[in-house]
């Protein structure tokens, strides 16, 4: 009688061998599809990155210069080469901004980020006013 238990359990059902499938199939799309989004995220950060180093760049550069030159650079400002070869469609703009905090360069870069992409921007501050307490 024992034996008869034994051999019952031996065997694999075929419905068994059905539901390891189905979940071993699911579990793949889903590790394939969250690859796929990690790559996505990776990609996006590098892009990221690689706009912020350009800014930083570009705002050192603007700020060392005095107000003549800036101005003729803010001008003619495009993005490196480098930059081009890294960000689809890149582009650089630059504006002097006065006001009673004092004068600072902003500077905005945008690429192809798809519908929800919205551009970088970094300020810096090229001579600030002191404000005088009553």
């Amino acid at each position: 009688m024992e034996l008869r238990k034994r051999k019952r359990h031996l065997g694999v059902s075929a419905a068994e061998v059905l539901v390891a499938a189905g979940l071993l199939v699911s579990v793949m799309g889903f590790m394939t599809s969250l690859t796929f989004q990690t790559g996505n995220v990776v990609k996006s950060v590098r892009h990221y990155q690689v706009a912020i180093h350009e800014l930083a760049n570009q705002l050192e550069l603007l700020t060392s210069l005095d107000e003549v030159e800036r101005k003729a650079m803010l001008e003619n400002l495009k993005p490196t080469d480098s930059l081009m070869d890294a960000l689809p469609e890149a582009k650089i703009s630059g504006e002097v901004v006065e006001d009673s905090d004092g004068t600072r360069l902003v500077l905005s870069l945008e690429w192809d980020r798809g519908p929800n992409g919205t551009p970088v921007s970094m300020v810096a501050w090229v001579d600030t006013k002191e404000r005088k307490h009553d």
